[in-house]
Formats: structure tokens, C-alpha cells, sequence
């Protein structure tokens, strides 16, 4: 059943008018159609078919890596859907210049070329009206809307079912069910699309409302007043290279916040200006230091979103592809940015690109004002300079707390009179980064110096993988930021004891080594998809030179012999062909006992034994002939002997038997 003539060209046409690939679509289709009109067909082997369908798996793979590494990780599907008639071409190019009317199934499975014995493996298909659909299936793949797409496709469609039309049915009888099968679904197409535009927008809407009050991308929810231990996983989010000889950065800020309610800290300063990206991909946020350093930070992006984690003093941001958005709390957001961002961040000691303090920066909540007051006139800071103040506080700190992830039901009080953060501060003197963050940022404020909560992740001298600090899930901290009015710039101030090797508090699954194996390889080839001198332009041209290599195996293998001829008629040697087994085999036929269609050779061989001579001889026939026939490495110089010998002796023998059973010749 093969598809009307002009069909399949038409088909060709209009995917490349609705996915913009004419240019390409055009020779495909007169290639296709010429066809018609050429009487010539190529007489493909079973080897040859295999050999095409073999390169079309090549194509269809390499189609898929060339365009994960040049498309954006959003359309990528979408291409690689326009593109499905590309890799499949030549395998209906074999169609339809092919002396074949169908090909086997064996030419499509691996599995089924293992089993040639198999029933599946004799069954064969004709691919032009699959590959039919597979070009209406990548014509449909696209985001513009054409009113002459349904027309066209039901029109395309109403042809192909044309060809099959039942005999019985009235060509008039068939036309009209047609348009009215044609009209119904446009018209159901049209509702279905206008309830999925209804329902998207009222999910849309209710999203909105149920999440709104519940999560904003400014604001950052503590685990303060939480029972229980604190878990955190140990996936790689950032990995840091410091320039050589150069030491790592302590910490890595990602986040500011100016204002405390109840355990949440949001940003009161949330309108963003757009940085300055110059053309060779260097984002300058302050004046260049005379004493600078250099760090890779590399991590993932959420469809080319997310903010950056950076160390203090950051001035210049290198190799930096994409748009920066920054904020007065120094919040620096990425958008349309790679998969991958690998960018050199320089910085140095001195000013960040904070913006100056606010009245923000200098209040205390009322719900914790009277706990932060008492534990500041306790620490006698009147009349204390700015350095003093800070050391007090650092020092209250570090000799009256404990760093704990387990959080009890000391840390809470059931008469409702002090806050979770006031029972930190008087009686649990245990907890975790959020709870000493949070603690110095009032005690400053109510010290009079302004201080902001800062987020981020610690960089661990215990993770350092050669040359390259491994930042995981675990190391994510909070601190406290102070302004120093001295020098007029904003310091970091971690009062959390113990930070620098508080990952030892955390267990690690003994799966991690696993799990960071999986991890380093998926950065190497996320590094390789993103990179800015990617190899995907490269890879285009690769597929070029192993396209005409399997072309070359296809059309010269000296595995083809033309006239080779099998039991099957075939043009190509199988292995076994020259096996003495079917001398045999065209006795048994002329005498009426040969294999039937579609008969196992197995079956074959029990209807036969109980008839034949000599039938133990015969099955030692037959175990040498399949030997030889699928397995022929397994079979040695003496086996071939005793196969000729036992042919023989069968043969003379069925002679005999044959002779004996012929009526006596009238005299």
C-alpha cells in the first residue's frame, strides 16, 4: 500500500512553509515525486536497507545534540520536532527508489535482527505513510497561528484516506461524510481551544491568589521557631576556582534584607536598575580596586534566571552573557542568561555596591524590641565606640553560644511572652546561622549601628577538589551586614560560631561520591553546551564526513554480490548458503516434502523425521545446518566433513526409499 503519486511531495511542502524550512523542502519533495516518473529501482539488500536505517538513527540522534547545544533549552523539543522528516529521508528515499514493496521489520529493530526465526521478524511494512504522518507531525510543530493550517492539513489527510477508500462505499456518499467529519472537527477545535485559553486563565488567576501572600521572590523565609532538625541536602549548587596562588573567598552573598516580621526578613528596596553589559561581556558595578583578586563561579540558571552568589567587594563581573539586574541591597539578578553561567568575578577589600543606609537599616520590630533592649544594656555598650561595640557583641556571642541544627521545645515558649528569637537570646543559647544572623542584626541596630541580614553560602576549605571549591545545599548561611560609618562602607559580621567547619555538624549520605560523580559529569557537558565558543557550529559539519562514511558502506560494501542467490532469492550471501543441506532441501521440495510458507525450520524438521530415512541422520543434519547457518564461527573443517558425508549417505538413502516405492515398470 503505498501513498497516491504528488501525496507525500505535497506533504513535504507544506511542513516547510508552516516550519519556514521551504528552502529545504523544495529538493526534498522533487526528489521524492521524480520517483514517479523513473522506472529504474535499486535493488537494496537486507544488509543495505539496515545500513540506511542504521544511518537514519545517526541522523536522528545527531539532529538532537546538535540542537540541545545551539537552541534554547525552551525549544529545544519544539526543533527537534520541526526537524523529524530530515533524519528519516533517505530511509524513504530507499521506499520509494527500492525494488521492494514493503521492508522488513527486521531493518527497523535490533532485536528483531537476532531473531530472524521469529513470526515479527517476517513481517513487513510500507513506511510512506508513516513518514506521512511524522511530516504532518512536525508541520503542526510550530507557535504561529495560520488560518489555512487546518484546511490544509484535513485537505492532506481526505487524500490519503482516498486511496483506501472502500469499493463498496459511493465516492459521493464517501465526500460528503469527508466534509462533514472535516467541519466538526474545526469547529470542536475552535471550542477546545477557546476552553483552554478559559481554564488557563482562571488556574493562572488562582495561582496568583492562593501563592500571593504566601510566597514573594523578595523576601526570605527562616526556619526561626521551627522544631526539629534542620536537613539539607549535598547537591553541588556552585563550584569556585580562585585564580593561582589565590585563596577562596570566605563567603558568597546572593541576598540582602532590610526588614524583620515574625521570622520572615523581606527587601524594602526592590526596584532594579539595568547594568551596563559592555561588548566583550564584562559588567562593571564599581570603580576597580587597586588590591583585586580573581574567582570562577560557575552554578545552574532556572531557564536563564537566578541571582548570583558573590564575594564581598565585588567590582567587575567577566565572561558574563546575558542581562544584570541590581538593587540598592546589592542583589544581583540575571536574566536571559545561559543554562550555565561560568563568569570571573574580581573584587577586592573596601566598598560593595550596597546603597546607603535607610531607616530600615535601623529598626528593631516591636515584638522583639523588649528581649534586643535587655541583651544590649547588659553588654554595657553606652559610651562605647563603633569597634568596641562590635567586638562585645562578637565576643557575646562567641562565649555564651553553641552552633546546634537540633531545634527543641527549648527554643519556644508555650506562655506565648517571648518570641522564638527572644528565647535564642535568653535561655536556648543554641541554633543554627538564621537564629545568629538574625540576633546580631537587632543587637547592632539597637546598638545604633545599622546592620542588614545577608544570605548566601559558605565556600569550605574541606570541599576544595584540586584546584576547584565544591559549594553545596549545606554550606547555604546567613550573617549579619554592618555598616561601618568610619569608612563608609558595608562589612560582613558572622557571629555564628564555628562557621568555617560547621559542615562537620552535617552528616553526608553515603551515596554523595556517587552523586557527585553523575554531577561533575553533568558539568562538564553543560560547560561544553553553554560555552560561548560552543562546538555545536562544529558538530553540524562532523555529521557531514560520517554521513558520506555510512553512504560509502551502503553503496560499496564488498560484502554485496550481485548475483549471490539465496533460498529466498535474495542478492546477498547469508552465512551458511553454501551449507550441503540444501541438496537436501531441493530433494525433500521436488519430491512434495519441502517447507511451507511462514514454517518454522524446527516444525519443518518434526513433520519430516517420522516420513524420511535414516531420521537420526537427517536431525544431525539439521543441528549442523543451523550452526552453520547462525552461528558459522562455531563450526570447524571437521564439522563441514561430516555435514558433506551425512548428506550423502541421507541422499543415497532416499533414493533407495524413493526407488522402492515407484510401481514396477510393465513388460
Amino acid at each position: 500500500m503505498k501513498t497516491p503519486p504528488f501525496l507525500l511531495g505535497a506533504t513535504l511542502l507544506f511542513w516547510g512553509w508552516q516550519t519556514e524550512l521551504l528552502v529545504w523542502a523544495l529538493p526534498m519533495a522533487l526528489l521524492v515525486e521524480t520517483s514517479h516518473f523513473i522506472s529504474t529501482r535499486w535493488d537494496f539488500s537486507l544488509i543495505d536497507l539496515k545500513r540506511i536505517w542504521n544511518l537514519c538513527a545517526v541522523l536522528f540522534f545527531g539532529a538532537g545534540v546538535v540542537l540541545y547545544s545551539s537552541e534554547e533549552a525552551g525549544r529545544v523539543a519544539l526543533r527537534f520536532t520541526q526537524w523529524l522528516p530530515f533524519p528519516f529521508f533517505p530511509m524513504m528515499l530507499a521506499q520509494v527508489y527500492g525494488s521492494r514493496e514493503k521492508m522488513p521489520l527486521t531493518v527497523f529493530s535490533w532485536i528483531l535482527r537476532r531473531s530472524p526465526e521469529s513470526v515479527l521478524a517476517n513481517k513487513t511494512l510500507n513506511i510512506s505513510f508513516v513518514y506521512f504522518g511524522v511530516c504532518l507531525l512536525a508541520a503542526s510543530a510550530t507557535s504561529q497561528s495560520s488560518p489555512l493550517f487546518y484546511p490544509c492539513i484535513a485537505l492532506l489527510i481526505a487524500l490519503a484516506l482516498a486511496a483506501n477508500r472502500p469499493k463498496r462505499l459511493p465516492q459521493i456518499v464517501w465526500m460528503i461524510l469527508i466534509a462533514s467529519v472535516s467541519l466538526a472537527g474545526h469547529f470542536g477545535h475552535q471550542q477546545l481551544h477557546a476552553l483552554h485559553s478559559a481554564v488557563e486563565g482562571t488556574l493562572a488567576r488562582w495561582l496568583v491568589g492562593l501563592f500571593s501572600r504566601q510566597y514573594n521572590v523578595n523576601e526570605s523565609r527562616t526556619a526561626i521557631g521551627r522544631v526539629g532538625r534542620i536537613q539539607l541536602s549535598g547537591n553541588i549548587v556552585l563550584r569556585v576556582r580562585p585564580d593561582t596562588g589565590e585563596a577562596a573567598p570566605p563567603l558568597l552573598r546572593d541576598a540582602s534584607y532590610d526588614v524583620y516580621k515574625q521570622g520572615i526578613w523581606r527587601s524594602s528596596q526592590n526596584e532594579f536598575a539595568l547594568a551596563f553589559v559592555e561588548t566583550n561581556e564584562v559588567v562593571n558595578l564599581q570603580p576597580e580596586k587597586k588590591l583585586n583578586f580573581s574567582v570562577h563561579i560557575a552554578g545552574y540558571l532556572s531557564r536563564g534566571r537566578g541571582q548570583l552568589a558573590l564575594p564581598p567587594g565585588v567590582f567587575a563581573l567577566s565572561n558574563f552573557p546575558g542581562v544584570l539586574k541590581t538593587n540598592q541591597l546589592a542583589w544581583a539578578k540575571v536574566e536571559e542568561g545561559p543554562g550555565l553561567l561560568d563568569l570571573v568575578a574580581s573584587y577586592g577589600p573596601g566598598k560593595t555596591f550596597d546603597g546607603a543606609p535607610t531607616d530600615s537599616d535601623s529598626h528593631v520590630p516591636r515584638s522583639e524590641g523588649r528581649t534586643v533592649r535587655e541583651v544590649v544594656e547588659s553588654l554595657n555598650l553606652d559610651g562605647k565606640t563603633e569597634r568596641e561595640k562590635l567586638e562585645i557583641i562578637s565576643r557575646f556571642f562567641r562565649d555564651n553560644f553553641t552552633y546546634s541544627l537540633d531545634i527543641t521545645r527549648q527554643h519556644t515558649d508555650a506562655t506565648g511572652q517571648k518570641t522564638p528569637l527572644g528565647k535564642f537570646l535568653t535561655d536556648a543559647r543554641s541554633g543554627h546561622c538564621e537564629y545568629f544572623g538574625t540576633a546580631a542584626v537587632l543587637l547592632l541596630r539597637e546598638a545604633k549601628i545599622p546592620a542588614r541580614y545577608a544570605t548566601g553560602y559558605l565556600v569550605d576549605d574541606s570541599e576544595r577538589k584540586g584546584k576547584t571549591y565544591v559549594v553545596r545545599e549545606r554550606d547555604a548561611h546567613a550573617w549579619a551586614l554592618v555598616f561601618r560609618t568610619n569608612k563608609n562602607v558595608w562589612e560582613d559580621f558572622d557571629v555564628t560560631p564555628a562557621s568555617a567547619d560547621r559542615a562537620a555538624k552535617f552528616k553526608a549520605s553515603r551515596w554523595e561520591p556517587l552523586r557527585d560523580f553523575f554531577s561533575i559529569l553533568k558539568f562538564y557537558f553543560s560547560r561544553w553546551r553553554w560555552s560561548k565558543t560552543s562546538y555545536s557550529a562544529y558538530l553540524k559539519w562532523l555529521l557531514i564526513p560520517l554521513i558520506l562514511f555510512l553512504a560509502w558502506r551502503i553503496f560499496s560494501s564488498k560484502q554485496r554480490k550481485k548475483n549471490a542467490m539465496d533460498i529466498n532469492g535474495s542478492d546477498f550471501p547469508w552465512p551458511g548458503q553454501d551449507s550441503e543441506f540444501y541438496l537436501c532441501d531441493k530433494k525433500l521440495s521436488d519430491a512434495g516434502l519441502g517447507r511451507q510458507p511462514h514454517e518454522l525450520l524446527s516444525q519443518w524438521q518434526a513433520r519430516l523425521l517420522p516420513t524420511v530415512p535414516l531420521p537420526e541422520s537427517l536431525q544431525r543434519i539439521f543441528e549442523l545446518h543451523r550452526r552453520l547457518r547462525f552461528d558459522p564461527r562455531s563450526v570447524t573443517s571437521e564439522d563441514y566433513k561430516i555435514l558433506k558425508s551425512e548428506v550423502q549417505q541421507w541422499l543415497e538413502a532416499f533414493d533407495e526409499q524413493t526407488k522402492s516405492k515407484e510401481p514396477a515398470e510393465v513388460k
